[in-house]
Formats: structure tokens, C-alpha cells, sequence
């Protein structure tokens, strides 16, 4: 089958178990495995040794404390950030994060709580991939009512109300602007 790789997650054969973690990667490479998710750090010599990819690692630990309580967001953040940085580093293809026990919460406050948790570490991304296009002298729209980074990246701004351009200038006019900024942007 093209395009169709077969992996298996570490903590399902292990969970519980002795196991001799260089043998049994490679036995699962015998078998055909082609990845292993979430494989503990210091297994991963041993998978590449074996053949076998990275495919993800656990972003935060423990798993049942998650993104779905506000009172974790920051510290879990942290741990995600540094969790994206080491897959960055050793080539992990993903990286998984967990909404963690619902203690009683609803599925939509599960949701948006987790939501509102991972927002931060996805908008990062955006802006540093918008600074990197940038770089390459790449125009681009962006339309956001976060200034504090459009102030860094952006050559231009238009300040539109109902559909109409209000304002129109530089970051540093824009800055200058404090009617505007408070009065159309609430800032």
C-alpha cells in the first residue's frame, strides 16, 4: 500500500510489563512496524538503531492532567514548548498533548478549555512562520486584532471600522495613534 506506514505506541506493549526495550524495537522493526510513538528518550537511539522513525512523543506528563483545567495552562505550556523544542531537535514528527481527567466538566468546557490552553503555543507558530515569510521579502495579508505582533512584522497597517479604512500608516504612526488605538482598537 503507498503512503500507508505502520507504527505502534510504546505504552501499549509495555504498560506494566519488563521489557528490554533495544530487543523489542526491534523485533516490532522485524514485524514490520516502521515508527514507534511515544517511546521513552532514552529508547530512541535504540529505534533508530533498529529502523524504526519517531513518530510522536508525549508533550506533558502525567496524561491525566490536561489542558481541559485553566489552572494548568502555564505550566503545561512550558512542558509543550519544550516538549516541541526536543522534537524539533531529534527529528520527532509530532508531538501529542492531552485535555486531561474531566473531573465533572462538560464535553464544551472540556473543549474550549483545551482550546484556549493550546492557543498560545499554535499562535507562536504563526507569527514565527509569518516573520520567516517576511524574511524572504513575501507580502502578506494578515488580518488580527493582536497588535503587539503585527507591530513587529508589519511594513503597513489599515485600521478598518464596519468594512471601511479608518486609518492607514506605519507601525510606528500607528503607535502614535492613541485615538485610534484606543477608540477602534480598544487598546
Amino acid at each position: 500500500m503507498s503512503g500507508f506506514r505502520q507504527s505502534f505506541a510504546w505504552w501499549s506493549f509495555t504498560a506494566g510489563r519488563e521489557v528490554d526495550g533495544p530487543a523489542f524495537l526491534a523485533q516490532m522493526a522485524a514485524a514490520g512496524a516502521q515508527g514507534v510513538e511515544m517511546a521513552p528518550e532514552a529508547l530512541w537511539p535504540a529505534a533508530r538503531d533498529a529502523g524504526l522513525s519517531l513518530v510522536t512523543l508525549t508533550g506533558h506528563q502525567p496524561l491525566e492532567i490536561g489542558f481541559n483545567d485553566r489552572d494548568n495552562h502555564l505550566k503545561l505550556q512550558d512542558k509543550v514548548r519544550a516538549s516541541i523544542a526536543l522534537a524539533q531537535t531529534h527529528g520527532v514528527e509530532k508531538v501529542i498533548v492531552f485535555s486531561g481527567v474531566r473531573k465533572g466538566r462538560a464535553d464544551a468546557e472540556g473543549i474550549a478549555n483545551t482550546v484556549e490552553g493550546l492557543a498560545p503555543l499554535v499562535r507562536s507558530e504563526i507569527w514565527s512562520c509569518l516573520e520567516s515569510l517576511k524574511n524572504t521579502g513575501l507580502s502578506v495579508l494578515v488580518i488580527d486584532k493582536n497588535i503587539g505582533p503585527l507591530l513587529r512584522i508589519a511594513d503597513s497597517h489599515f485600521v478598518l471600522d464596519k468594512g471601511r479604512t479608518v486609518w492607514s500608516g506605519s507601525s510606528q504612526s500607528l503607535l502614535d495613534q492613541k485615538d485610534i488605538l484606543k477608540e477602534t482598537l480598544g487598546v
